[in-house]
């Protein structure tokens, strides 16, 4: 049991640690990306419609930029996969009633998402400190991590579907030469079976925990 305790408390620190590097990382790239278009925007004088990091592919008819490496002065051509558009004119574009409604579905799936992200980490630090503190095969532990399996299932299925709809908005709305928004990496698979893998181990753990209290029960 020491040895399960002290794994909880590495993968609890682990698990905090990611999440606080990803939250920083993700600020870090949104200052980076603000700094770069902060100039042109103003300039614009213009309301603006931004789509951050789209997965598109590059075809034939794609005019590629030519770069030179700084290290050794050899000639380069460089492809994007991801790219961040800001729509400097978006305030001459009139939308339609369901396109708007498919936007503020957008943002309900956003702040949704946020919120199962933010019980997944309570629950999560919930779990680990019962771990700690008690047995490993009790009917709470169950009944969290079931919870905790649900929610990272839900939070994939939402996110795929905030990328299905924010792709199908965004190339509707916008055609670049050289380049297509892609639906290859709609769905998010990773969180999904994360999912998955909770449930099948709670389950597991809850028929050690049946097992567990009829041998009580015998005793």
């Amino acid at each position: 049991m020491r040895k399960f305790k002290i794994l909880c408390v590495i993968l609890l620190t682990t698990f905090l640690v990611s999440v606080f590097f990803d939250l920083i990382s993700n600020m870090i790239a949104g200052l980076y990306l603000g700094e770069s278009t902060s100039e042109v925007i103003l300039n614009s004088g213009a309301d603006y419609a931004s789509y951050l990091y789209m997965d598109v592919d590059a075809n034939s008819s794609l005019q590629s930029s030519e770069f030179i490496n700084q290290k050794d002065g050899n000639r380069m051509l460089v492809f994007p996969h991801n790219v961040s558009i800001f729509d400097l004119d978006a305030c001459n574009q009139n939308r339609s009633f369901s396109e708007k409604f498919l936007y503020w579905a957008i943002y309900f799936m956003n702040f949704l998402s946020l919120i199962i992200y933010i019980a997944i980490i309570v629950l999560f630090i919930w779990v680990m400190r019962v771990f700690i503190k008690s047995e490993v095969f009790n009917r709470k532990i169950v009944s969290l991590l079931c919870s905790i399996g649900w929610l990272f299932v839900i939070l994939g299925v939402l996110v795929s579907l905030w990328n299905l709809l924010r792709i199908y908005l965004v190339s509707s709305e916008i055609s670049i030469v050289g380049l297509e928004f892609t639906y290859r990496n709609v769905v998010d698979w990773s969180t999904i079976i994360i999912g998955l893998v909770v449930l099948v181990n709670t389950e597991i753990i809850s028929q050690a925990t049946a097992i567990k209290d009829e041998n009580d029960l015998t005793i």
